[in-house]
């Protein structure tokens, strides 16, 4: 269940902020789909589950690994607007002011 859980935050998190301009870009969709079905079939597929050690998750454990995941989107901040994380920051300076030479 461990690993559903901390693979379904991740996702959960990289589906909220994997958005450019207003909307989930094709990488994005495609890196969480992709990512998505290896956990199911990690899980759910006998000879690959056999070898990851892994078992099924019980019907507790799926609403567990979901409110996971919504948990840390909605501690994350996730919901609603995201703002990009460098915006606000200070533009550094021309080299020609830091140093004092002339350009």
């Amino acid at each position: 269940m461990a690993f559903g859980a901390i693979t379904a935050t991740q996702l959960g998190q990289t589906l909220s902020l994997g958005r450019a301009e207003g909307a989930l870009t094709p990488p994005v969709l495609a890196a969480v789909g992709g990512s998505g079905g290896f956990t199911l079939a990690a899980m759910y597929v006998p000879p690959l589950a056999g070898f990851l050690g892994l078992t099924a998750p019980t019907i507790p454990g799926i609403l567990l690994i979901a409110g996971a995941a919504i948990a840390s989107v909605l501690l994350a901040g996730g919901v609603g607007e995201v703002e990009h994380p460098l915006r606000g920051l200070p533009r550094p300076r021309p080299r020609a002011l830091l140093t004092g030479a002339s350009a």
